[in-house]
């Protein structure tokens, strides 16, 4: 069954039934394109680059451009509900009750699974060690590279 037609489990519907109402709570609206990128990015633990996802819309919204996409992908990421990953220049769902604040990424760098991390002492000391420096963190989005835990696996044992 194509993706774009499967359908959502509970535990999806549940969030994407949450950020619709984060989106009422500021005046805007989860529309049906919108809700869909979302669940996408959702389902896709490495994220999107913009035309794979818009490959993904099209079997839904044939009439789907470039411009659609994108213009959801910034609508997203307004609202806290998304992220872009500059570092393999893909997308991916926020997992953490849509928030405005910074969040670390660990991006692997051999399958591109991208984990969200909320650490408030690491931020913290972050800021404090940017600031010291004479720097302050200028994107809220930081990216760290770092191999999961099924890659880190799926190589023990071939090494040596």
């Amino acid at each position: 069954m194509p993706e774009a037609a499967r359908p959502t489990t509970s535990e999806e519907q549940a969030f994407l039934d949450e950020a619709a109402t984060h989106c009422r709570q500021r005046g805007t609206s989860l529309t049906p394109i919108r809700r869909q990128v979302l669940a996408l990015l959702r389902r896709q633990a490495g994220g999107f680059k913009a035309y794979d996802l818009l490959e993904r819309v099209k079997l839904a919204h044939p009439s789907a451009s470039p411009p659609t996409v994108y213009r959801a992908l910034d609508f997203l990421i307004e609202q806290g509900l998304a992220h872009k990953i500059g570092r393999t220049n893909q997308f991916v769902a926020c997992n953490h009750d849509c928030h405005d604040e910074a969040g670390l990424f660990l991006v692997c760098p051999r399958c591109g699974r991208v984990t969200e991390l909320h650490d408030e002492t690491a931020l913290a000391a972050l800021t404090t060690t940017l600031e010291s420096a004479g720097h302050t963190l200028a994107d809220p989005e930081i990216e760290i590279s770092a191999v999961c835990r099924v890659c880190s696996q799926g190589t023990e044992g071939n090494e040596g």
